[in-house]
């Protein structure tokens, strides 16, 4: 416990107050221990910090709530801006949504017309992530179309030198056999001579039917190919076609801020 100082006296109304009162011998009290706890209480609340300023973020988040009315015009300006085809640039949709819930916050637009340009926003990144699929299918089915038509041309070139070889060897047997006509003197000869054409005809002609078979079955690859280009050039349109059509609703409801 801490000694207790003896209570001021006070002056009753309409008591007299002495000018010189007489000395009065002062009490002695003996000076008491202060317990350890009250000077740690003492020395805290001398100790206590200041309060530190507000942080930017503080300051900005101040301002925002009670943005002045250049903040609002430059919100609705930007997302104008920014609702159409300009927002398909980088960092663009989110730059968007700021302006967007600037103006929500400052109670601007209504908010069917956040939700409606909120949802659009949200639905965009989809929107060109099918376009980019769509685009690099065809690309993958074009560069397919130009592989299998590069060795259908190989083998067309391959099946015509044979080709033009056993028309040689035909030309070459229809000789032969009007020189034995014509030349019965060297007939024994020219037999000779058919004998071996006739072997060499009869070994190339049959090799070249798997090649023709091959292009055959190369020609059918091709086709479907070229279908499966026409189809993939087909969903890249419609892809790009919706998200034209979505870039103009975009645009849309940003005119009708």
């Amino acid at each position: 416990m801490v000694a207790q100082e003896p209570a001021p006296q006070v002056l009753e109304v309409g008591a007299e107050i002495n000018v010189a009162p007489e000395p009065v011998a002062a009490p002695i009290v003996e000076p008491q221990e202060v317990p350890a706890e009250a000077a740690v209480d003492a020395n805290a609340i001398v100790d206590v910090p200041h309060p530190e300023p507000p942080n930017r973020l503080e300051r900005l988040v101040r301002v925002l709530e009670v943005a002045p009315p250049g903040v609002i015009d430059e919100a609705r300006d930007g997302l104008q801006r920014l609702l159409g085809p300009d927002i398909l640039l980088p960092d663009a949709p989110a730059r968007a949504q700021e302006y967007l819930m600037v103006l929500r916050r400052q109670r601007t637009i209504t908010e069917a017309e956040f939700v409606e340009i909120y949802e659009l926003l949200q639905n965009l990144p989809a929107r060109i992530n099918e376009r980019t699929i769509a685009a690099a299918q065809a690309r993958q089915v074009q560069a397919h179309y130009r592989g299998v038509a590069q060795q259908a041309e190989a083998s067309r070139d391959s099946l015509g030198d044979r080709a033009i070889r056993v028309r040689d060897l035909w030309i070459s047997q229809n000789h032969l056999q009007t020189h034995i006509q014509d030349l019965q003197a060297q007939l024994i000869e020219a037999k000779a001579q058919l004998v071996v054409v006739t072997a060499q005809l009869e070994q190339e002609e049959p090799q070249i039917e798997q090649p023709l078979a091959a292009f055959e079955a190369m020609t059918q690859n091709l086709a479907q190919a070229r279908e499966a280009v026409r189809q993939a050039e087909r969903a890249a349109a419609d892809t790009s076609f919706r998200l034209d059509e979505h870039l103009l609703r975009l645009t849309h409801a940003g005119r009708k801020l």
